[in-house]
C-alpha cells in the first residue's frame, strides 16, 4: 500500500499542471456556474436545481475528465509526449464507453439508497429494517466498488465494453483489494481534510464567503480528486504488468 501512495503522490506531483488543465477543463465552468448560483442568485439555485447540474456534470462530464487523465498516464509511463489536447483527444474516444459504464455505478449507488431515504423520511413500522437494509446495501455496494476499483482504466485503455469491462476488472484487483481499500481511505481523508478545514474557516471567518474564493477552493479540491485516478491507474498497471502483490511473510519451519 505504501508504495502505491508514494507512487501516486510523486506522479500526482510530477504531472500536476497536466492533471490541473485536465481537471479544470470540465470542473472550473461547472463551479463558476454552481458558485454563481450559490453566490448571487440564491432564490433560484434551489438545492434540486443544484443537485440537478452537479449530477449532470458527474454523470456526463467527468468520465471525459477520468479518460483524458488516464490516457495522459498512460502516455506518461510509456515516456511518450503528451499534452492537453492529445489527452483530451484520446480520452473522447472512450468518452461514451465510460459515459455508460460510470452511468450503471451511479444508478446502482444512487437509487437504492434515494428510494431508502424517502421511505425513512416518511415513517412508519419498518423503519428498523429499512435502516438494517441500507447499510448491508452500503457495505454491499463498497465491496462492489472495491472489486471493479480499475474498472475506468479497463474501459479506456483496453477497450472494454459495459459487457465486459467488469470481469476483467474484477479480475485484475484480486490479490489487491485490502491495498485498495487503505489507499482509498488514505486519500479520503488527504483530499477530505482540506474541505473540512476550508469549510470551517469559511464558517469561522464570513468575510472569506467570497465568490471567487469558493471557485477557486472548488476547483482545487477536484484537481485533487485526481489522485483517486492516479493510484486507481497504478493498480491497473501493476496487475497488467505482472507484478505480484506483497504476500504476508510466513514463519520458518525449518
Amino acid at each position: 500500500m505504501g508504495s502505491v501512495l508514494a507512487e501516486s503522490l510523486r506522479l500526482f506531483g510530477a504531472q500536476l499542471h497536466l492533471l490541473t488543465l485536465l481537471s479544470l477543463t470540465v470542473w472550473l465552468p461547472a463551479h463558476v456556474v454552481l458558485g454563481y448560483l450559490e453566490y448571487f442568485d440564491p432564490e433560484s439555485a434551489t438545492l434540486d436545481g443544484v443537485v440537478r447540474i452537479g449530477y449532470l456534470v458527474h454523470v456526463v462530464f467527468e468520465p471525459l475528465v477520468v479518460a483524458a487523465t488516464l490516457c495522459a498516464l498512460s502516455a506518461v509511463r510509456q515516456g511518450l509526449p503528451v499534452s492537453w489536447g492529445t489527452a483530451m483527444a484520446d480520452g473522447v474516444r472512450s468518452w461514451g464507453r465510460l459515459m455508460v459504464v460510470r452511468f450503471l455505478l451511479f444508478l446502482a449507488m444512487t437509487v437504492p439508497t434515494g428510494a431508502a431515504f424517502i421511505l425513512l423520511r416518511r415513517g412508519g413500522a419498518f423503519d428498523l429494517l429499512l435502516s438494517l437494509a441500507l447499510m448491508l446495501f452500503v457495505l454491499a455496494l463498497a465491496v462492489l466498488l472495491v472489486r471493479v476499483a480499475v474498472v475506468d482504466a479497463v474501459v479506456v485503455l483496453e477497450g472494454g465494453t459495459v459487457t465486459t469491462a467488469w470481469r476483467r476488472a474484477s479480475a485484475l484487483t484480486a490479490g489487491r483489494r485490502a491495498q485498495i481499500v487503505g489507499v482509498v481511505v488514505v486519500m479520503t481523508a488527504l483530499v477530505g481534510g482540506p474541505a473540512l478545514g476550508v469549510g470551517l474557516l469559511i464558517h469561522a471567518v464570513p468575510a472569506l464567503n467570497h465568490f471567487v474564493l469558493r471557485v477557486l477552493t472548488a476547483s482545487a479540491l477536484s484537481v485533487l480528486q485526481s489522485l483517486f485516478t492516479v493510484a486507481f491507474f497504478l493498480f491497473y498497471l501493476r496487475a497488467v504488468t505482472g507484478e505480484r502483490p506483497p504476500q504476508p511473510a510466513r514463519p520458518d519451519t525449518a
